[in-house]
């Protein structure tokens, strides 16, 4: 029987996988942070590791490095999960010897399930694309252009390897930083872990309580489970499913009867139906923490000359990255698409805001702000979110100067986004005559027609009353903000502004834009 390892510090989204991949026939091992992960592989040896990069106390690389310096082990096959906003991460997988990189946003469990399969079947070499990359089957990390091989707006596919693209110069000095902070715990205090061959028996819960254990949590949570739930062995029951937890029996995966053909995809179908049920009725409950955190970060920001302030933010940003990383998680194995996608652009920026707490300011607070806020508004509402396209948004920026407007375009890039650059604010507002935007950016100083005169004329065109525009400027005072409002725009951006910002921005506005909740009965 195959043997894989998932090395994930999120317990839920690590069983969730578990049951999948105990349906399709694997033996699972799970480790919760990259340390314990290595301990297991010198104990035992497993057929293919399904690994998270962004880990505590060893992160991903770290455990990717010993893999291939271990002679035993230097042909495992290792797939790994990733971000595809954090361009440096995925480049340093690949560098490490990574066989495939997967979206974490993206991939719902059978996804999962199958890349690992088609991995154990030889489909690409081990440690890396390999050198006739066009010529082998692999996952394609999202890019920003749209290719026959693999569409820019559409599910995880099997598709022609293509190197992760390079990273950008300026995105590579935050790579040390990032390593860092994916390998450090969580601020409260970790129970250590340690294989079960090498850890004394726990005690047994009492009837009827199981104890839960989080990643990152200093105690287990006691869960109060009915009599015929307790005596199954400590398994959380999802229509037909047993996702173990900790304190209870796992159950071996040779114990599991999988589903006959009839009745597979049936089977299949509940599973999801479920694991999307549960993430919708636990995300109101994670926005309200990233709320709650928002809010403390915000209360005191204007004492930022306080050292113990300056360490309190960094552990609020760092407590946000955490839970949204776990958001964006759960939202790829329910198949969520369009929150995992806002979700974890967003973990891109709190990861960004995290190692660069300089860039923090007024429009950077904004962005975080207005992101969590309408994250609350998709919570309200699954299944409308899911309605939200974003592949033939079209994106028009008006800046006269050649830098600015090009780092507009970067950061709607690195969003996936098609865009029109124009210099001349006349010959943007006669492109916008002929053509329909789903989204503008404007500077305010430009020569011939100002940002707030041209968008006023943009409004007095039906197909653009409603259009989104957010102004790019450095003007960030409060006056500058009441104008922009007045002649007509939604936001402000500041320069000098992060890319992911930018793109976070977009992303928003845009699927707001789309975004109709169902009508509640009175």
């Amino acid at each position: 029987m195959k043997k894989v390892l998932i090395v994930e510090d999120d317990a839920i989204i690590a069983n969730i996988y578990q049951r999948k991949l105990q349906m399709d026939g694997f033996q699972v091992q799970h480790a919760a942070d990259g340390e314990l992960a290595m301990e297991m592989i010198k104990c035992n040896l497993p057929t293919i590791v399904l690994l998270d990069l962004q880990l505590p106390k060893a992160n991903g690389i770290e455990v990717l490095k010993f893999i291939r310096s271990r002679e035993e082990s230097k042909t495992l096959p290792v797939v790994v999960f990733t971000n595809s906003y954090l361009g440096t991460l995925v480049q340093s997988a690949w560098k490490a010897g990574a066989n495939k990189c997967l979206t974490k946003a993206i991939c719902t469990p059978k996804q999962v399930s199958d890349v690992l399969k088609a991995t154990l079947a030889g489909e690409d070499s081990v440690g890396g694309p390999p050198p006739g990359a066009e010529a082998a089957g692999a996952i394609v990390m999202p890019s920003a252009a749209p290719t026959a091989a693999a569409p820019a707006d559409g599910p995880i596919k099997m598709a022609p390897l293509a190197p992760a693209p390079a990273a950008r110069a300026e995105e590579t000095p935050l790579l040390s930083g990032l390593l860092k902070m994916t390998s450090q715990p969580k601020p409260a205090a970790r129970t250590p872990q340690v294989p079960k061959s090498l850890a004394p028996a726990a005690p047994k819960a009492p009837a009827g309580d199981i104890p839960l254990k989080l990643a990152g949590d200093s105690a287990p949570i006691a869960m109060n489970l009915a009599p015929e739930t307790a005596k199954s062995g400590g398994a959380i029951k999802m229509e037909g499913f047993g996702l173990p937890v900790a304190g209870g029996k796992p159950g071996p995966a040779e114990d599991y009867v999988a589903p006959s053909e009839s009745n597979l995809l049936e089977v299949e179908q509940n599973f999801q139906h479920e694991l999307r049920r549960g993430f919708a009725e636990n995300l109101p409950q994670s926005i309200g923490y990233l709320r709650q955190r928002l809010q403390a970060f915000i209360k005191n920001e204007s004492d930022t000359a306080n050292l113990r302030w300056m360490e309190e933010r960094s552990a609020i940003l760092f407590d946000m990255y955490r839970k949204t990383h776990s958001l964006t998680s759960g939202a790829g194995v329910a198949g969520c698409a369009v929150i995992a996608r806002i979700s974890s652009a967003f973990e891109a920026l709190l990861t960004e805001l995290y190692e660069n707490p300089k860039s923090i300011n007024p429009s950077t607070t904004r962005t975080l702000a207005h992101t969590v806020d309408f994250l609350a508004q998709l919570a309200g509402d699954v299944d409308a979110a899911e309605s939200v396209k974003l592949g033939t948004a079209s994106v028009l920026v008006v800046d006269d100067e050649a830098l600015s407007r090009k780092a507009v375009m970067r950061g709607l890039e690195k969003a996936e986004l098609k865009a029109m650059d124009v210099a001349d604010p006349g010959a943007a507002f006669e492109q916008c005559k002929k053509q329909n935007f789903d989204l503008i950016f404007l500077d305010i100083d430009m020569p011939g027609m100002n940002g707030y005169d041209l968008c006023k004329q943009i409004r007095l065109q039906p197909q653009h009353a409603k259009t989104p525009v957010v102004f790019v400027t450095g003007l960030t005072d409060f006056a500058s903000r009441a104008k922009s409002t007045i002649s007509g725009g939604n936001d402000l951006i500041g320069k000098p502004f992060l890319i992911i910002e930018l793109a976070v921005k977009a992303l928003t506005f845009l699927m707001k834009a789309q975004f109709k909740p169902s009508a509640k009965p009175a």
